[in-house]
This record gives structure tokens, sequence and C-alpha cells, in this order.
């Protein structure tokens, strides 16, 4: 009984690099298609579900006092400040210099205060999804900052240095999103096309056939040594060509008995026919995905004692097949 085994058949890989090159306007058009999603999906996400964002950003300078011996207050660190500044000294005296219209952990949430390398200089930043809240906070934020520290023997003096205006800080990584984006679209690509291959069964050239149906072929009618082959393997011989896909026409040269036969797995009528010609034909679409199709076409006959003589390959890439041989 004959047998075909796919596990075994290792992978062509100068007919893929062919194949895939032929292909070449996928790249492209996969890193495009990429880059365009990821950026529209990240850029929506910022925009309408997390929303834009809005910075105002000043900076003090702070003035300590000095204690009974002379020496400055210095416990005001960057860890105390930032637990005074959560305190709810400060969250409590902008609540209610807002009125209540803002939440304490929205405040909380929108507000930094954090003293830096310099333990005389305060950065305040606020930041909310509103350019005349977060401004309306900071100026809160000021008036509630010099009063704690009017109130506290520790600060001299509290001096703001800068004052920053309202800037859009959504932070939206244009660059990154793009190149990310472009990276995952080629990734889906290639892994398509892997995929797609290993489940590919069709043939683009001769060789395949014979590798893998260890039947002799005649090769494709764009093929120099076709005419040849075809005079070798069947002049004087009545023959009977079977389509294992949709019937078409194909020339045999050196022959002038030749009766078609469509593919007799879907069309038994015929079978008992095949079995009176000297030479039989198996003629194969190529890049058809119709791998299984022969091998069932094959082992059918098989069964009825029916011997395939050869292949022939129809509509040929004939560009492909001449790139492939080519040394």
């Amino acid at each position: 009984m004959w047998e075909c085994n796919y596990s075994r058949e290792p992978i062509n890989y100068r007919l893929l690099w062919l194949r895939l090159l032929k292909k070449w306007w996928a790249i492209p058009a996969s890193i495009f298609a990429g880059a365009v999603i990821v950026f529209g999906v990240y850029f929506f996400y910022k925009t309408g579900i997390q929303g834009r964002t809005y910075l105002v950003e000043n900076k003090y300078y702070i003035n300590f006092a000095e204690d009974s011996s002379g020496k400055q207050y210095d416990w005001v660190n960057q860890y105390t400040w930032s637990e005074l500044a959560d305190m709810n000294v400060f969250i409590d005296g902008i609540y209610d210099d807002l009125g209540g219209s803002v939440s304490k952990d929205e405040l909380r949430k929108a507000s930094d205060c954090t003293i830096e390398a310099d333990g005389r200089y305060l950065y305040m930043r606020i930041t909310t999804n509103s350019p005349e809240l977060s401004q309306k906070i900071a100026d809160s934020y000021e008036k509630t900052l010099f009063a704690f520290c009017d109130s506290h023997k520790e600060f001299k003096e509290i001096v703001c240095e800068h004052k920053g205006e309202v800037k859009e800080n959504s932070n939206i990584r244009v660059a990154e999103m793009l190149i990310l984006g472009g990276i995952l679209g080629l990734l889906v690509l290639v892994t398509y096309l892997l995929i797609k291959e290993i489940n590919d069964t069709s043939i683009y050239i001769p060789a395949t056939l014979e590798y893998r149906y260890h039947i002799p072929t005649l090769g494709a009618k764009s093929m120099e040594e076709y005419e040849e082959n075809c005079r070798h393997f069947l002049k004087g011989k009545n023959t009977a060509l079977i389509y294992v896909d949709e019937e078409g026409t194909v020339e045999i040269p050196f022959v002038t008995d030749v009766k078609p036969f469509k593919n007799p797995c879907l069309n038994p009528e015929g079978l008992k026919e095949l079995g009176s010609f000297e030479a039989r034909v198996l003629a194969v679409k190529s890049g058809n995905h119709n791998g299984k199709m022969i091998e069932r076409v094959i082992e059918e006959l098989s069964r009825l004692n029916i011997k395939i003589d050869a292949f022939v390959l129809t509509e040929e890439d004939a560009s492909l097949i001449k790139k492939y041989y080519r040394s």
C-alpha cells in the first residue's frame, strides 16, 4: 500500500524564501498596519479612557529658621516632607479652600510635593485631567503651604521662585508606540506565514511531487525538459490524463492518444476504464492546497492496483521555478 509521511518531509528553505520574496509587499504593509493599530489603541486609551492630563509645577525656596543654638532646623527632608504633604493639615486646608468641590482622595492623587537634591527647594506638582482644575488646586495648595510655614517656627519664610503655567502632560509616546506596533505587526506576519507554510500541502515545483509521492514527474510545460520527459515516459502509449483539480487543458507532446479523466475520487464512474490504459498521468494544479487530495487519489487507485506512471504540474509559476533551479 502506498504511503506518504508529511512529518518526515523537511522544509525546503530555498523554496520558502523565494515564495516569501514574492510577498515582499506584506512586510511594509504589516509594519504599517501594526503601527497604526497599536498607536490607535494606545492613543484612544490615553486620550479617551485615561484622559489628557495637565500639569502645574511651582518651585519654592524655603528659608529655615534657627534654633536656640543658632543652627538651622534641618529635620524637614524628603521623607518628612512627603509625610507632611499627605497629612490632613494640608489636604483639609485645600479641601476647605475649594469648597469641597474636589474630594480629599482626588487631592492626594493630584498633588506631589517633594524636596529634591537641595533641601531648601520645594517642588509642587499638580496633575489633573482639567487645566482649570490643575490651576485651582495649585493656587489653593500655595495658599495652604504659605499658611503652614507661617504657623511653624521652623520656617523663617518661603518664596515662590518659579510659578509654572498649565501645560499638557499626557505623555503620549508617539515614536515608542509606532515602533512597538511595527515590530508586533512584523512578528504577527512572520508567525502567520510560518503557520500557513506548515499547513500548506500545495505543490509549487515538480521536485516536491517526486520527493513526497515517490512517482516520476514530467515537470511543467514551461520547463525545457518537459517535452523530452513526455517522449521518454509516454511516446507510443495510450495515456489517461487524470485531473486532481478541476479539468483543464494539458498538452502532452509525442502522445496522440490522450483521454482526460476527472478526479476519480469525486467521479468514480471512470475508475473501471483507467485500468485499461498503458500509462496514467496525474495532473496537479500548482499552489492549489491539494496535497491531501493527491494523496487520496493515489490511495484509491492503489487499492484497485492502478499505477500512476507520472505527474505533470499545471498552471505553474514559471518565474518561481526558474529562480528555484538557478544556481
